[in-house]
């Protein structure tokens, strides 16, 4: 059952672009930022990318993974302060082979980069378990 403070990180969801998603082999950390899209009604989320890099390798590792989104940064005048909304999610993480769930999925991206152009493009899902949406609001 959805809380009020889930439907507001998903409300962030919907708007923000790139995630940023924290990865590990059980030892080393590894960061990817990633466009995605969100199944709203499934909690999903979905990313392409390159089937290429570190990412796999740590995947097959360790799938669980943690990430944010994080819509509306900006400076104060002495560039020490800043105001942000965020959302932090957490889930498995999974590449996907079937090719109907892999057209849906491109669809939810927003921001998705041309796969003609790709060498190797991969789709992937996100099933959230947890999320929480944060403000920080700090005087200018």
């Amino acid at each position: 059952m959805a809380t009020e403070h889930t439907e507001t990180a998903r409300e962030l969801l919907k708007r923000g672009s790139y995630a940023s998603i924290a990865i590990t082999d059980g030892n080393e950390p590894y960061i990817i930022a990633l466009n995605y899209g969100l199944d709203e009604e499934e909690d999903i989320l979905y990313f392409c990318t390159e089937k290429s890099g570190m990412k796999l390798d740590f995947l097959k590792s360790n799938s669980y993974v943690c990430g944010s989104v994080i819509i509306g940064t900006e400076r104060g005048s002495d560039e020490a302060y800043s105001s942000f909304e965020s959302c932090i999610f957490r889930g498995i993480m999974e590449v996907i082979h079937n090719s109907e769930e892999q057209q849906r999925a491109v669809k939810t991206i927003r921001y998705r980069p041309d796969t003609a152009a790709m060498t190797n493009p991969m789709i992937m899902r996100l099933e959230i378990e947890e999320m929480e949406r944060r403000n920080r609001n700090m005087p200018r």
